[in-house]
C-alpha cells in the first residue's frame, strides 16, 4: 500500500466523487480509478460502490478509511515537526475565515514588513476549534471571539469589539425594532452556525 493510495482513497471517502477528488487532489481521475483498483486488489477488500456519479462506501471501506486517516494524520503530524525543527521562522496561527478575509491581510502586511524572515501557516477554523488546536499544541496563536472553559489555560489580548445582529424577515414583528435584548428572541426559532464558524453555538 503506497501514500498515494492513501491519500487518493481518503479523499475519495470524504467527497464521495472521483472527480472531485481529482480536482482537489489535482490528479486525473484515471490515476485515482488504478490507484484504488490496486489497493482492492492488495487488500483483497471491497472498498467501494459506484451510484452514479456518487460513491458509496462500504463497511470494510470505512473501517480501512478510519485507520488510514489516522497514519495519514501521524504523516502530516511528523511532517509538520520536522518543518518546525528545520525552519524556526514559522508561526502557526488559526483564525476563522469571517475574520480572516478582512482582518488577516491588515495585520499581516505590515508584520511581513518588520520581520520578513518570519512565515505564518495559516489553519481557518472558528473558535473553540481554535482553541482546541492551542491547548494540544497545533497552533501556536489563535485569533478568535470565543473563550468558554479554556480561558484560564491561555493568555488574551482584545482587539475589538463588535455588535450582535439579528436578522429576520421585513414582515416579522421586530423588525421594526431598532434594538432588542435577548428577551425578546427568547422564544424565536433560531439559526446557528457550529463550532467551524466565527460565531459558535
Amino acid at each position: 500500500m503506497t501514500l498515494n493510495q492513501m491519500y487518493y482513497f481518503c479523499e475519495v471517502c470524504k467527497l464521495q466523487n472521483i472527480t472531485k477528488a481529482s480536482q482537489v487532489l489535482n490528479v486525473s481521475q484515471p490515476t485515482i480509478s488504478i490507484a484504488i483498483r490496486d489497493l482492492e486488489s492488495e487488500t483483497k477488500l471491497n472498498l467501494l460502490h459506484r451510484q452514479g456519479k456518487k460513491i458509496i462506501i462500504t463497511q470494510d471501506g470505512y473501517k480501512l478509511f478510519v485507520k488510514i486517516s489516522n497514519i495519514l494524520s501521524q504523516i502530516q503530524e511528523l511532517n509538520d515537526e520536522i518543518n518546525r525543527m528545520t525552519n524556526r521562522n514559522i508561526i502557526r496561527l488559526a483564525i476563522p475565515i469571517q475574520i480572516g478575509t478582512i482582518f488577516l491581510p491588515r495585520i499581516l502586511g505590515d508584520f511581513k514588513n518588520k520581520f520578513p524572515s518570519i512565515n505564518f501557516d495559516i489553519i481557518e477554523t472558528g473558535g473553540i476549534d481554535s482553541l482546541n488546536l492551542l491547548e494540544n499544541d497545533k497552533i501556536d496563536l489563535a485569533i478568535t471571539n470565543y473563550k468558554a472553559e479554556l480561558e484560564n489555560k491561555f493568555v488574551y489580548h482584545k482587539f475589538f469589539s463588535s455588535e450582535c445582529c439579528f436578522c429576520t424577515y421585513k414582515d416579522h414583528f421586530l423588525s421594526e425594532k431598532e434594538i432588542l435584548t435577548f428577551e425578546d428572541i427568547a422564544e424565536e426559532k433560531l439559526v446557528m452556525l457550529d463550532s467551524s464558524f466565527l460565531f459558535a453555538r
